[in-house]
Formats: C-alpha cells, sequence, structure tokens
C-alpha cells in the first residue's frame, strides 16, 4: 500500500511537475545542456514569470501551489527560443504559459568559460487577479521620527519554516526576537542607518499602505504566517499575510517583507553571514557561553562557511564528543561545504568518529563529491549495514551522483544488502521521487552502470514486491541499463503494479514497451497501464501506449 499511495501522490503532482526531461549532457548548439531549477532562477534577470487568471478553487490552488511546468530553451545569449507548455492544462492556459516564458531573458550560461545554449523546466506562477485598493487612504506624515515603529513577524509552519521577529525604530535601533529553526535564537540589537530607516518608509509608502486589507487570508492549514506594521505618530497598520498571493495580495506586499529582510539584514541572525560575527561582538555577547556553541551548530546548516571559521576564531567553543559538535560536523557534511568542513575539522571535530562518519553519511546522500573526498581522507569509513539500515551504498546511490558511489564502492560493500522495507542500492538509485530538474552531477543511468557493473541483482524485489525497473517511474537512461542487463519487464509488485503500469514518464514507457512489455497486464484494480494513465491525467504516457497497442495489432 505504501507504494501504491506514494504513486497517487506523485500522479497528482505529475502533471506539473514529473514530467521527464531527457536532454543531452554535451554541450553543443544542437544540443542545449540541462540545468537544475536553481541554476536557471540564478541567471533570470527580472521577475520570475506570472499569469493572473480566474480559476475554480480546486485548480487555483493546486496551480498556485505547482505553477505550469513549461519546457524551455535559450540561445547562448540567454534569449529564450522555444517554450513548450505542459499540455495537462487547458490550451489558454498553455498559451499564457508560453507567452509569459518566451519574453524572459537569462544571464548566458556557461560551460568551460563559454556561453552555451541550454534546456530546462521552468513553472509559471498562476494566481488569481490582484485585489487592488478601493480606497486611498493617504500616507500620514511623520513629525516625530522617534515615534515610528516598523515591524516583520514570520511564524513557523508545518515544517522548518524560520521563525523571528524584527523591529526597527526612527532612530535606526533593530530589535530581534529569534525563536524557531533560526541560526540565531533570543533577543539581539542591531541598528542601521537613518537613510536606511528612511528608504524602509518610502517602499511602505509606494505600496499605499495604508490602503491596503488588513489581511490577505488563503483557507489553507500548516503555513506560515507573515505580518508586517507601520506605526507613525499613533497611527498603526498593520497587513497578515497567509498565503495572501494566493487570494490576490498585491506582490509588493511580499516585495516590502523582502526589502525588510534585505535592508536589515535578518539574515545575519537568521541564517548566518558575514555581519554576524560583527554584529555580536557590537552588543557583547558571550561567544564562550553554551548558547554560542549550539548557535554554531545551527549555522553549518544554514549558514556561509566563513560564518564557521569567524565564530571559532571568536572563541565558540566546541567539543567533538558533545552533541553541538556532532551535530556541526554532519550539517556541514549534508550541505558539502568543504572549508566549513576544514574549519571544523581544523578544531578536533574529527575525533568523533561516529560524527566523522556520520558527517560522510550526509554528505554521500545530498551527492556532494568533494566534501565525500575529504571526510574519507580524515578517516570516515563506511557505516555499519544491518538488515533494518540504510547502508552508505544506499545514501550514495540515492544521491544519483556517480562519482560519489565509486568513493564509496572503494570500501567494498555488498552491493545487493538490503536495508530498511528490503531496498537495495539500485533500487535507491531510480526510486527517489522525481520533481523535474537534478543537478548537473546527477546521472543515474551511470550510477546503474556502475552497480551492475559491481554484481547488483535487478531482479531483487523489497518487501512490497518493488524491483529497481518497477521502481524507475522517471529515469529513461536508467531503464534501458536495467533492461539491456537483464531486467525483468513485466514482474508485478503485491499491488499488482509492473514497471510499465508504474512508470510516470512517457520516455521511461516507450523504452519498456519497445522492449516487449506486456501492455495488457492488470494490477490488483483490474486496471492496466493505459487504465491508469488515463486515470491520473498523463495523455503523454497515454499516447504511447495507445501508439503501441495500435502498432501490435
Amino acid at each position: 500500500m505504501r507504494h501504491r499511495m506514494r504513486a497517487s501522490l506523485v500522479s497528482a503532482c505529475s502533471v506539473f511537475l514529473a514530467t521527464t526531461l531527457c536532454f543531452t549532457q554535451n554541450s553543443s548548439e544542437n544540443h542545449p545542456i540541462a540545468l537544475s531549477f536553481d541554476e536557471v532562477r540564478d541567471h533570470l534577470s527580472g521577475d520570475p514569470p506570472l499569469i493572473r487568471v480566474s480559476l475554480p478553487p480546486r485548480e487555483s490552488a493546486l496551480l498556485g501551489m505547482q505553477g505550469i511546468p513549461v519546457r524551455v530553451i535559450v540561445d547562448p545569449n540567454g534569449n529564450v527560443i522555444s517554450a513548450i507548455a505542459d499540455k495537462s492544462v487547458s490550451v489558454d492556459l498553455q498559451t499564457r504559459a508560453e507567452a509569459a516564458v518566451k519574453y524572459l531573458h537569462f544571464r548566458p550560461f556557461e560551460r568551460g568559460g563559454h556561453a552555451v545554449a541550454a534546456s530546462f523546466e521552468d513553472r509559471v506562477m498562476v494566481l488569481p487577479p490582484e485585489l487592488l485598493p478601493t480606497t486611498h487612504i493617504p500616507f500620514p506624515p511623520i513629525r516625530d521620527w522617534n515615534s515610528l515603529r516598523i515591524t516583520l513577524k514570520r511564524t513557523t509552519c508545518f515544517g522548518t519554516c524560520p521563525s523571528y521577529r524584527v523591529e526597527i525604530h526612527g532612530d535606526g535601533t533593530v530589535l530581534y526576537e529569534g525563536q524557531a529553526y533560526v541560526a540565531v535564537t533570543g533577543s539581539h540589537r542591531g541598528s542601521v542607518s537613518k537613510e536606511d530607516v528612511s528608504e524602509l518608509v518610502d517602499v511602505f509608502r509606494n505600496v499605499d499602505y495604508f490602503s491596503l486589507r488588513d489581511e490577505y487570508v488563503w483557507p489553507a492549514t500548516d503555513l506560515p504566517t507573515y505580518e508586517t506594521s507601520i506605526e507613525i505618530d499613533g497611527k498603526l497598520k498593520k497587513v497578515k499575510d497567509y498565503a495572501g498571493e494566493q487570494v490576490g495580495m498585491p506582490l509588493s506586499i511580499s516585495k516590502l517583507e523582502a526589502e525588510i529582510d534585505r535592508i536589515v539584514d535578518t539574515e545575519r541572525w537568521t541564517k548566518g553571514n558575514k555581519n554576524t560575527v560583527t554584529s555580536l561582538t557590537d552588543e557583547k555577547w558571550d561567544f564562550k557561553s553554551p548558547q554560542a556553541a549550539e548557535m554554531l551548530a545551527r549555522v553549518a546548516k544554514s549558514g556561509q562557511p566563513e560564518v564557521v571559521s569567524e565564530l571559532l576564531t571568536a572563541g565558540v567553543p566546541i567539543d567533538p564528543e558533545s552533541k553541538t559538535g556532532t551535530m556541526a560536523l554532519v550539517q556541514a557534511g549534508a550541505r558539502g561545504n568543504v572549508s566549513m568542513l576544514q574549519a571544523l575539522l581544523g578544531v578536533g571535530a574529527g575525533k568523533n568518529k561516529t560524527a566523522l562518519d556520520g558527517a560522510l553519511f550526509a554528505a554521500a546522500s545530498t551527492g556532494r563529491l568533494e566534501a565525500v573526498r575529504l571526510l574519507i581522507a580524515n578517516g570516515a569509513t563506511s557505516t555499519p549495514e544491518t538488515p533494518s539500515s540504510r547502508t552508505l551504498l544506499m545514501a550514495a546511490a540515492g544521491s544519483g551522483v556517480p562519482g560519489v558511489v565509486q568513493e564509496v564502492l572503494a570500501f567494498n560493500p555488498d552491493v545487493n544488502t538490503h536495508g530498511a522495507q528490503g531496498r537495495t542500492a539500485l533500487i535507491e538509485a531510480v526510486g527517489q521521487p522525481y520533481f523535474g530538474t537534478e543537478r548537473a552531477e546527477v546521472n543515474r543511468a551511470e550510477v546503474v552502470r556502475l552497480l551492475l557493473k559491481r554484481g547488483a541483482d535487478p531482479n531483487i524485489q523489497d518487501e512490497r514486491g518493488n524491483t529497481a525497473l518497477i521502481e524507475c517511474a522517471w529515469h529513461a537512461g536508467a531503464a534501458l541499463e536495467l533492461i539491456k542487463h537483464g531486467a525483468k519487464l513485466d514482474t508485478q509488485n503485491r499491488d499488482g503494479l509492473t514497471a510499465l503500469i508504474n512508470s510516470v514518464s512517457p520516455d521511461v514507457a516507450r523504452i519498456l514497451v519497445e522492449n516487449g512489455a506486456d501492455l495488457y497486464l492488470r494490477d490488483k484494480e483490474g486496471k492496466t497501464a493505459l487504465d491508469e494513465a488515463k486515470r491520473f491525467n498523463r495523455p503523454d504516457k497515454a499516447a504511447v501506449l495507445e501508439a503501441a497497442q495500435t502498432h501490435r495489432q
């Protein structure tokens, strides 16, 4: 049932996020390189693509959360030359999404010092029409700047959303209160210039703040709440934002919230940056306290590598045997920050073998090759492999980074060891949820080749009856490798799912069909692969299966 539930969840999202993109990794004019979503956003000039349209509540909610995927190709100059929207939405939405993307421009993407053509999946945000103010309320003049108070409050969510409050006074005083999921907790004090305060006031004035509604609340649960306020000569105005963009809140409010963070530099407290140590020094904070050691562990998770070094130089204690010392090393490994790891290893964090191996496991899980090499060079070894655990090789395989898998294979592990729920490294390599793009270092087909070469059995089934091929729902290259090395096409799991029924990508379905997969096998609900493709609204996959049925008749 776990696999069935996961397949259903992925299927619900697949219309938006899980269409497999198969692009050649070699860059040339004819073969654009594939990019990760993060790199795409980093190179975007201007705001992300957006369309506004009135839709029924359910459709509006889904598109508001996921957006419309658009397959994009840009030339070496960063100009969009092709934009094809996902066909799961209406033709009108496809047209509007494609138009929104075609006008984008990106800083040229480079490989080896040369600008290259690139391909990627972008997402066009879909929001309802903007709720503009109906009555204008003049922004009050400031008679007494000492009366000015500006605040931004962000709360937690069902997850790890940072929770903090910052208050700015007219004289530039900044009061910060860190509550949860931030690098620096507790009450702290800082300052900004009076020019910065004046700039913030101008931002409030330009968004016509006093004319806005008091709240923009979307009927959902478990999301963070953002609240801004400004008080001038005793006149107070607050605006509550609870996923407000989903109900038509002007985007200027989200930008206002971001501007408060930027001008105040809340990241010195919430994440850790170049101003963290200076700011804490100015308020005469005790860098040798137990709280400082706890903070260092949190900064290792969210901050910049240089900040860890600065904190250690400032005297923050780190006991290699302590929980905070272990956490700092593991978090640095997970993020792949080599300089951060070097700083921690330099003060003895690596003396704790459990922490060192834990950091290696974290680095392998996230595919951080240089961090893996550094940790191994400093004595990290393969963690014990037990039937109930996820082994180091499974973690490395799940990352999809071939270099990491090669490093772990040097420990000569048993490639067919069963871990939690009977899963193997091969199953982990192809069974990770896929959301449209992966990091450039990821090559799951190559990971599969490495494991098969070392003797991985492609037909081992986990506790749910899944083989690696059944789990390989998104990755066409990996599926082909499994088939070439003897993976059985029509094995069924406990729910009756075959690789063809469970596939999400039309490219995976095409490879299975071309290699002789049975089109008419049924799962325990009596559904064929085509039935399931139609049920979960996968038109591209359905087209592949219908064509195959016609061809075989």
